[in-house]
């Protein structure tokens, strides 16, 4: 879902902009998030494409090892993503609510 919503610094309402700031840093970090989430989740595809050539030479304990890794890792990264952008949208509810506009 795309969302707009109007930052203005410094106006009668945030003086010191620091509602804005705070919006807007909540923004780079939930997109840093998702960055790091697909990183993360795209490079331990391709560990687990090479563990699954090499299965055959591996021991069953250090294939469910590995399994147990990546899903801890994964889940890991899909929490702080959702909970970066969940902040985001409750920042950007506080910032467009009616009482804040003043």
């Amino acid at each position: 879902m795309t969302r707009f919503v109007a930052l203005t610094g410094c106006g009668p309402g945030d003086p010191e902009g620091i509602r804005t700031a705070t919006v807007l840093n909540a923004y780079v970090r939930a997109r840093q998030a998702k960055a790091v989430r697909q990183a993360l989740c795209h490079g331990l595809t391709l560990v687990g494409v090479l563990i699954a050539l090499t299965a055959p030479r591996l021991s069953t304990g250090t294939i469910v090892m590995a399994a147990t890794i990546f899903a801890a890792t994964a889940g890991w990264a899909i929490l702080v993503d959702w909970s970066a952008a969940r902040r985001l949208a409750r920042l950007m509810d506080l910032h467009d609510s009616p009482d804040l506009r003043r």
